[in-house]
């Protein structure tokens, strides 16, 4: 995946989304019908970051990514783009 950010570069990582525990050392909730979701980043350089993923219930457009072990400040909010508009939080 190709990361923008507001005054950076893009930055190439690779991701896999797994429902196992622990994840970047911490240990997470699994559970066993797969209703829990976790990504794992890992950056060029070979930095791994962690991540609960989140589905908005009533929207197939929104979804979140908390990073393990963060407040709040460590939530990204995407929306899917649309032709009319794109959102950002």
């Amino acid at each position: 995946m190709i990361c923008h950010s507001r005054n950076n570069l893009p930055i190439n990582r690779t991701y896999r989304i797994v429902n196992t525990t622990p994840i970047c050392g911490k240990d997470v909730e699994v559970d066993e019908k797969q209703e829990t979701m976790y990504v794992i980043t890992k950056d060029e350089d070979g930095i791994e970051k962690c991540f609960d993923l989140y589905f908005h219930e009533n929207t197939k457009t929104k979804l979140n990514l908390w990073a393990i072990g963060m407040s709040a400040d460590g939530i990204s909010v995407f929306v899917k783009k649309t032709k009319t508009r794109v959102e950002k939080f």
